[in-house]
């Protein structure tokens, strides 16, 4: 399934300078595409953290999404996410992922934290990355077989994971956080 143009020109605050902007891949931009899909499945892995840091530093995909998602994500005040357990003296630093909605979590079996969502933050918004993949699969005749797998990969991944994961973001020890909910078994 295609998307429509109109639907991105609609939603998109950047769609005319940034979504059209794109002819062809660079191996940089599919490298960041398949970091992306590694770090969803293992954010607790460091290399995975350290390769989507590293393959961003040279895509203009990144840059592109990056700068889409910034737009997309102001009107979003807080993020929250899932965790084994909570330790206000421990600071996680890196990656992380987190969702915009805590309504998500609201059947969780685990700790529910959430902190601000700080724009410096933001390193991509996943459903972005996903409209991104159906808009630009079907266009996509100037790029290798390689880099189509990966578009094509990124869109299976990112639309058949019923997720409450959609925003990778820096977590940084300065940030508070906060519990919303904790375990069935603490309450």
């Amino acid at each position: 399934m295609t998307l429509p143009e109109e639907l991105f020109k609609r939603n998109s605050l950047l769609f005319e300078s940034y979504f059209g902007n794109i002819l062809f891949l660079k191996d940089e931009d599919v490298a960041f595409l398949h970091a992306v899909c590694e770090f969803y499945f293992d954010p607790e892995n460091k290399e995975q953290a350290r390769a989507l840091k590293t393959t961003s530093l040279n895509s203009s995909l990144y840059e592109m999404l990056h700068k889409e998602s910034l737009a997309k994500l102001k009107a979003f005040p807080r993020v929250y996410w899932e965790a084994d357990k909570y330790d206000p003296t421990e600071k996680e630093v890196g990656y992380m992922l987190a969702s915009t909605n805590g309504y998500r979590f609201e059947n969780s079996k685990k700790y529910v934290l959430t902190k601000v969502l700080r724009q410096e933050r933001i390193i991509i918004y996943l459903p972005l990355v996903l409209d991104w993949a159906q808009y630009y699969l079907p266009k996509s005749v100037n790029d290798s077989i390689k880099a189509r797998q990966v578009i094509f990969s990124v869109q299976q991944v990112l639309k058949g994971q019923s997720t409450r994961r959609d925003l990778i973001l820096v977590s940084t020890p300065t940030e508070i956080s906060a519990v919303v909910k904790e375990p069935d078994d603490k309450q």
